[in-house]
């Protein structure tokens, strides 16, 4: 059918967080849930959209919740779901009937107004069914994954929680106020979009030979983020009010070029007590969920704090970072760098226009610390 969505395709939402989806396709369900945007012939993802696909356990489903936004396919889908539900009631399964109505949530009303003509029966879909489910939706291997997608889109669709997302001004090459801002996406290191770059933050890195450092940190959105938390901490610690540390754990001395993981270490100004928050990936996922942004494709926190490790060795090569072979080895903001960040570019980017992202970063470091604190605490009274 030329009318029916192509699944890799919608996989490039996911993996690039845009993609070429044409009219054709008829799938406006996800526009006005607030899934995607849409932007000179390309779609664009959302944070909410990479969000809810966190909550999913394989890839493939991704663009199942996407299309059970979609009339044609939810209609076909919830009935699916009522004839499952009348089987259990038939069965007096009472336990995971309940469950099941549960999990549909704002969707119970509708599901439960079908089970009278509702019949597990093809629906038309069995193709695109088999790429999104690994079987067509009637059958039982593809009902635990239906059940996903419909639960997880119910409060958009039945609750009517879902709203067109409003467009978002394209990416700026240098200004920091334009690029973090909610609802934009972060590409993980090392990727670069193939449509749609305007739109999304990339994450390549490299350096070209003709550019200066101060214009290749803001045009990077990973050294930028970095480079910025390296200023970020210079500055907090000169107030003697608390302090954030960036420390190479003792058993990764040796990988300090390329760290697969770096500890954030925060001292709160109230009481001067160090707290071991947790890794550099962490932290950055922690930044976008306060910005109300998201990373693209979705990753681990051990997979990330890898592919950080390949861009905190371009920080150290373009002296961004000065890496403290100390006592306790810790990553610094590097001198030249710091001195760039207030005159010329540096000091209208960074050390103004990113003011406000410092701010975030550092309600980041302060708000992370005083939950473990207090997590201990419980720990240590219970």
């Amino acid at each position: 059918m030329s009318d029916q969505p192509s699944v890799s395709r919608l996989g490039d939402l996911f993996q690039q967080g845009t993609a070429r989806i044409p009219e054709s396709w008829n799938l406006s369900g996800p526009e006005q849930c607030g899934l995607w945007w849409r932007v000179d012939g390309v779609v664009v993802a959302t944070p909410l959209l990479i969000r809810l696909t966190k909550q999913l356990r394989m890839p493939e489903e991704y663009s199942a919740l996407a299309l059970a936004t979609e009339s044609r396919f939810r209609e076909s889908w919830l009935n699916l779901q009522a004839a499952r539900v009348a089987k259990l009631g038939l069965r007096e399964c009472v336990a995971e009937l309940c469950q099941q109505i549960d999990f549909v949530d704002a969707a119970a009303g509708v599901v439960r107004e079908r089970l009278p003509s509702a019949r597990l029966e093809p629906t038309g879909w069995s193709s695109l069914e088999l790429e999104l489910f690994d079987a067509p939706a009637d059958q039982a291997a593809a009902a635990p994954a239906l059940l996903r997608v419909l639960g997880l889109t119910a409060a958009l669709v039945e609750g009517k929680q879902g709203k067109p997302f409003e467009p978002l001004p394209k990416v700026d090459s240098q200004d920091p106020r334009v690029n973090w801002i909610a609802g934009r996406l972060l590409l993980t290191p090392g990727i670069e979009p193939s449509v749609g770059h305007q739109w999304v933050l990339c994450g390549g890195y490299d350096r070209e030979e003709n550019i200066a450092r101060m214009a290749w940190v803001l045009s990077s959105p990973w050294v930028m983020l970095l480079g910025l938390f390296s200023f970020m901490a210079e500055a907090w610690a000169a107030e003697r009010r608390g302090r954030v540390t960036l420390e190479l754990p003792t058993s990764r001395i040796g990988d300090f070029a390329t760290p697969s993981q770096i500890d954030v270490v925060v001292t709160l100004p109230e009481d001067d007590v160090e707290v071991l928050c947790g890794s550099l990936g962490e932290f950055c996922l922690r930044v976008l969920d306060a910005l109300d942004m998201a990373l693209v494709p979705n990753l681990e926190v051990r997979e990330l704090d890898s592919q950080l490790g390949q861009v905190v060795g371009r920080l150290l090569a373009e002296k961004v970072w000065t890496y403290q072979p100390q006592e306790r080895p810790c990553y610094v903001i590097g001198e030249d760098f710091s001195n760039d960040c207030y005159r010329g570019h540096g000091h209208k980017y960074i050390y103004r226009a990113a003011d406000g992202l410092a701010d975030t970063l550092r309600e980041v470091c302060t708000s992370w610390a005083r939950t473990r604190m207090e997590r201990k605490e419980v720990e240590a009274s219970a």
